[in-house]
């Protein structure tokens, strides 16, 4: 296991060789002076466990340092350092910076190491709680999607078309987290659960589509977030799904932004519409659809429909290979929707068993090699 990363802020060079000398080579200590040049590093790559800030720094105050460590890197755990601590100092470091210790200069070694382990020792609990979290919340949204498979197919069909296209812009802008991107992605037509698929099957023809189906179908986002809002962890995403059909003029956070052009552009191409004419009908309405997002995306080279694909029979298929047309059986059941890709299990099942399945030939697909995201696509 590496050794876990302290920095050091301190003017005073007796306490610096103390605490050197205290710590020894249980950690990688970094030392400076000042604390703008310690918020330089810890922005960095290198994963520091703990911050030591002496009250008296080159620039700004210790307290104030270490409420911009607070601030910027809350996984950080901080330790301050005073030689003239009193009740109402302490009190406010606590409230601006939430430090986990307050020692006494000159320290003595055995408090500092014992201050220091602890401190270390949260730091680990907290990142071990987070990436828990973070799994149950991968697993969540999973679970979510595993349902919307089942119940309306359509809905996480949208969300796949649009997936390769907001992933490209999310990269451009440097928007989000890829892993949250996508897990946005995937739910962006979670409120889809609540409108009847008989809708949901007329907006994927592109065909009939009335006012009034078109302000039925808005009301999906509205959906999504009394679904999610109350769920931890997953507020910030039941905002964006929520804003995901706010005009840009209203200032709705980047993620929602990227699903309004990536969404808007999905239908239009669905209407029958050509990709330079959606892009146009975007560029001329920068209130309603952010002109970055919108570069973005025809810099990206994915704003076109899919191609067509060619039409083969079950027994030359392979996994990775993208639905461009619904598969239906010969009594009309749809085993898989156009947009969807042709994973290892579904290949088998068909290879196997399409005497009973009796699927509707030819199958129409193109040929993208692989699934896109084993996390999601089974």
């Amino acid at each position: 296991m590496a050794l876990p990363k302290i920095m050091l802020v301190t003017k005073d060079k007796n306490f610096a060789k103390s605490a050197k000398g205290a710590l020894g080579g249980a950690v990688v200590l970094s030392l400076t002076d000042s604390g703008e040049k310690a918020l330089k590093a810890l922005g960095g790559k290198h994963d520091y466990s703990v911050v030591i800030a002496d009250m008296v720094l080159a620039g700004r105050d210790g307290r104030a340092f270490l409420a911009a460590v607070r601030k910027n890197h809350p996984k950080i755990r901080r330790i301050a350092v005073t030689a003239t601590p009193d009740f109402e100092q302490a009190m406010q470091l606590v409230n601006s910076a939430a430090i986990s210790w307050l020692l006494p200069k000159p320290c003595k070694a055995e408090e500092l190491r014992k201050a220091v382990t602890d401190a270390i020792g949260r730091h680990r609990r907290e990142k071990v709680e987070n990436e828990s979290m973070k799994g149950t919340l991968v697993g969540g949204v999973k679970m979510l999607v595993d349902i919307m498979k089942m119940t309306h197919p359509e809905a996480v069909t949208r969300s796949k078309r649009i997936r390769a296209r907001a992933q490209q812009i999310n990269r451009n802008l440097k928007a989000l987290s890829p892993q949250f991107m996508d897990m946005v992605i995937m739910l962006a037509n979670v409120g889809c659960v609540g409108l009847p698929r008989t809708l949901l099957r007329k907006m994927e023809t592109g065909a009939g589509i009335t006012k009034q189906d078109m302000q039925t179908f808005r009301t999906h986002p509205g959906i999504a977030n009394r679904l999610l809002e109350n769920v931890p962890r997953m507020a910030k995403m039941a905002e964006i799904l929520h804003l995901q059909n706010t005009p840009c003029s209203q200032n709705p956070p980047m993620g929602a932004r990227i699903l309004k052009v990536c969404q808007d552009m999905d239908q239009m191409l669905l209407n029958g519409a050509s990709q330079e004419k959606a892009l146009l009908h975007m560029r001329k309405r920068p209130e309603v659809y952010d002109p970055a997002v919108v570069e973005a995306l025809s810099r990206s080279g994915l704003a076109a429909s899919a191609p067509q694909g060619a039409g083969i029979p079950v027994a030359d298929l392979k996994p990775g290979m993208t639905m461009t047309q619904d598969m239906v059986t010969k009594d009309g059941t749809v085993l898989l929707h156009k947009g969807e890709c042709l994973s290892e299990a579904s290949h088998i099942r068909l290879t196997t068993f399409n005497d009973l399945i009796q699927v509707e030939e030819p199958v129409y697909v193109q040929d993208t090699g692989a699934c896109s995201d084993p996390a999601f696509d089974k």
